[in-house]
């Protein structure tokens, strides 16, 4: 763990000097000095540690031919990244890009090491790609236009940027996982049977080659680069060094350190992680730095704190759901006594997708209607929830509208299905029994509570609050669920359920106040705080009404539509 906070440390340090570096130098020869510092000091080290036997092994032409082929690929992937500066390509659409190298690095490591990912860490993967460009879309929109919207130009659109930036972060993400590979001695995920020159086990050494290598490639590239340069590049590339100054002395170093500790994080953990660092400590640091800062050079901090913040905790719950969301299935399976099933890796799993599999194994599963049946219900209730959501906003937007009017409305036509549904299924007998008065006062509290919930919501609606924020204020509902779950019906919940619902209710949240602040450049005080107090209460009547509506109903052997037209 040392490792890797000094790692995020580095990285997150590196990240922001790299803002205030300005324009004056070219960044590819700090590049290139810091590949050369980086060997100078693995060089020392490896003579200094181990003598004639880390000379030996040093001057091995395995060991620098095998690492020749990574070096060749960072410096191709320094190749692509000048094409994509010299394109024109804007620096939003690049950091959208960027985000992919997390998934190229997961895919890669899937066929190279046979990694197995479950459906938990490929979700959490995803929520972390799509939620960290959209952080710093917000940043780059708030410093561009104060946080309105901003159009590219036609050649910050350049197809030719866009795809020279893939390239070069798919390439980045192989050349990682590669020397992976031969840090940890590995081939096709078990260890490799001879010798190459590589077996040694020294990250010194190692850093050794692949430092050489980068270095030569990266003068070459750096010459090149120079001497073609057409006179329309700009300061980045029309010098060889430009005028340094004390900044750019300090971010050598950071490049230097961030170099040796990647490669440390690579060798003991992975690709992956080493990217999910990168992702995280890139959100957090904008976190920290940009309010210390100030307005011009934090990119109008104070008018996206909140919703920054909150995506900021979304990505870290983001990253924790995928590195620790690798349960030992198979440990689990034997514990209960049952023989785990086989699993694939890489192109064995690929070809166990794509082709027919045997009677005997499809025995035991489920027929898709089954399934489709199963998730069909849920689904459709996630759309009906969202359709009644913006039909409600639109009506109650009306001033010429009573919500409360809405509030015994939808009762009512509740009530008329009930009956309906009841005559259908159980007769009018069902539905003497449903309205028996003896049976209506065990639903007084609560409808009484579903009374003040609904009058809570419409009174936060008289007050004044945005849709967006009404929204996701209702959603502490969840969290608050799962509370009283636990304390009055004795559920029990895993951690990782807790961080779902957290996560659900954050990515709630976090859409509410961009809506209310970001997207329509509106101050977050254009809701009163007592209509959000009103809507928070709301949701917690609502909760509490649920729960003992479920605690009256779990021992009751009347149908639940019975119950429903009651209630």
């Amino acid at each position: 763990f040392a490792v890797m906070f000094t790692f995020a440390f580095l990285e997150g340090t590196k990240q922001r000097t790299w803002e205030f570096a300005g324009h004056e130098v070219n960044y590819l020869s700090i590049q290139v000095m810091a590949s050369v510092v980086s060997l100078i000091i693995a060089l020392c080290i490896s003579v200094f540690m181990e003598g004639k036997w880390g000379l030996v092994r040093i001057f091995s032409l395995r060991a620098l031919c095998r690492w020749s082929f990574v070096g060749l690929l960072y410096s191709l992937k320094t190749v692509l990244l000048t094409v994509t500066v010299e394109s024109g390509l804007h620096n939003v659409i690049y950091m959208m890009m960027d985000n992919l190298y997390v998934i190229v690095a997961a895919v890669v490591s899937f066929f190279v090491f046979n990694r197995l990912y479950g459906k938990l860490e490929w979700l959490s993967l995803s929520m972390l790609i799509f939620s960290a460009p959209a952080f710093f879309i917000m940043r780059e929109r708030c410093n561009l236009n104060f946080c309105n919207i901003f159009t590219f130009q036609h050649r910050e659109e350049s197809f030719a940027g866009m795809l020279a930036a893939i390239s070069a972060i798919s390439l980045a993400a192989v050349a990682s996982v590669l020397a992976e590979r031969i840090f940890k001695n590995r081939y096709r995920g078990r260890l490799a049977g001879r010798d190459d020159g590589t077996m040694h086990g020294r990250y010194y050494i190692h850093r050794v080659h692949l430092d050489l290598v980068c270095s030569v490639l990266g003068v070459a590239v750096w010459i090149a680069q120079y001497f073609l340069n057409d006179g329309l590049w700009g300061s980045r590339t029309d010098v060889m060094f430009g005028k340094w100054s004390r900044i750019h002395v300090a971010l050598l170093s950071l490049t230097v350190g961030q170099m040796w500790w990647a490669g440390l994080v690579v060798k003991n953990f992975s690709t992956v992680t080493k990217s999910l660092i990168q992702t995280v400590v890139g959100v957090l640091s904008v976190c920290i730095v940009d309010p210390i800062v100030g307005m011009n050079m934090g990119h109008n901090w104070s008018v996206r704190s909140i919703p920054s913040v909150l995506i900021a905790i979304f990505v870290v719950i983001c990253a924790v759901l995928f590195q620790t969301g690798r349960l030992n299935v198979k440990f689990l399976w034997k514990s209960a006594g049952l023989t785990p099933k086989r699993e694939y890796g890489g192109l064995e799993a690929c070809k166990q997708m794509f082709c027919k599999r045997a009677a005997e194994d499809t025995a035991d599963t489920r027929r898709d209607v089954c399934a489709f049946l199963k998730y069909s219900l849920p689904f459709f209730y996630v759309i009906a929830s969202a359709l009644q959501t913006e039909f409600q906003n639109d009506v109650s937007a009306n001033r010429f509208f009573v919500p409360q009017s809405l509030q015994v409305g939808i009762p009512f036509c509740g009530m008329c299905l009930a009956c309906v549904l009841t005559v259908n299924t159980y007769g009018f007998a069902g539905l003497r029994e449903a309205l028996n008065p003896c049976s209506l006062p065990k639903f007084f509290a609560l409808g009484f509570l579903q009374s003040m919930s609904g009058a809570l919501l419409g009174l936060a609606m008289a007050i004044g609050i945005n849709a967006s924020l009404k929204e996701a204020m209702g959603k502490i509902y969840t969290p608050l669920a799962m509370v009283l779950g636990r304390l009055i019906l004795k559920h029990s919940y895993a951690w990782i359920e807790w961080l779902s619902h957290t996560a659900s209710f954050d990515a709630a949240v976090i859409l509410a106040f961009m809506d209310a602040t970001v997207a329509n450049h509106r101050p977050g005080g254009s809701s009163h705080v007592s209509a959000i107090l009103c809507v928070a209460a709301s949701a917690s009547v609502s909760c509490i009404n649920s729960v003992i509506m479920e605690l009256a109903l779990q021992n009751t052997t009347t149908p639940f539509i019975m119950n429903k037209a009651g209630l």
